[in-house]
């Protein structure tokens, strides 16, 4: 049964808007996924993030999603790769960034994944879009 899930998109290097849309369409190709809804895109400051660094464009995108909440992360970190992100867990500019902020009513707290995002509740830029 297929559970309805939002995940934040963000960018802030290179052309922030194509790879927010690459994002997406690599998301919609995914086994078991049904985009529902997209958000509206927002320019947000950097968050722990030390020096100076360029805004993210930040969106959420809702889906119906057939398979488990690890499954998705593993295909969301593969296309943070595929997309030329490297250093994942460090506060550095990078083209994609993909959080699972919530996944159906689930509740997990593992050494790789947290949902609802840990940070949710304290992040406009994931807020306001959700």
């Amino acid at each position: 049964m297929a559970e309805t899930i939002y995940i934040l998109l963000g960018s802030n290097t290179g052309n922030r808007e194509k790879n927010l849309e690459t994002a997406i369409q690599k998301i919609k190709d995914l086994p078991g996924m049904e985009l529902t809804a997209t958000s509206a895109v927002y320019i947000t400051e950097p968050v722990s993030m030390v020096g100076e660094n360029p805004s993210f464009l930040n969106q959420v995108v809702m889906a119906e999603y057939e398979y488990l909440p690890n499954e998705l992360l593993a295909e969301l970190e593969k296309i943070e790769v595929s997309m030329g992100r490297i250093e994942k867990g460090e506060m550095k500019p990078r083209p994609i960034d993909l959080d699972i902020l919530l996944f159906g009513e689930q509740m997990i707290k593992s050494e790789n994944l947290i949902i609802p995002h840990k940070e949710l509740l304290n992040r406009a830029f994931a807020m306001i879009p959700l």
